[in-house]
């Protein structure tokens, strides 16, 4: 890909299938089960910041929560309702 993005992984018709990485090149990466070129199935989605997403995708998009960002997203909330900062949370 001449954009700076890669994957590596099973194709099928020419399009990303089964199961593959998939490395952004802004330094983020998807790691689990493709489909016609799109997120489908379990995998895991590494975040800049250290987050991740680990659980199911449909159709290129998250299908539930993970606890990991659900963690995250208390965290900013407490943080924002205390005027505490992260990093003492």
């Amino acid at each position: 890909m001449d954009n700076g993005n890669k994957y590596d992984g099973k194709w099928k018709n020419d399009k990303e299938e089964g199961k593959g990485i998939f490395y952004y090149n802004n330094g983020e990466k998807y790691d689990g089960e493709w489909k016609n070129d799109k997120k489908e199935g379990k995998g895991i989605y590494y975040y800049n910041n250290g987050d991740k997403y680990d659980g199911e995708w449909k159709n290129d998009k998250i299908e539930g929560k993970s606890p990991q960002i659900l963690l995250r997203l208390v965290k900013k909330s407490t943080a924002l309702a205390t005027g505490t900062s992260l990093s003492t949370l």
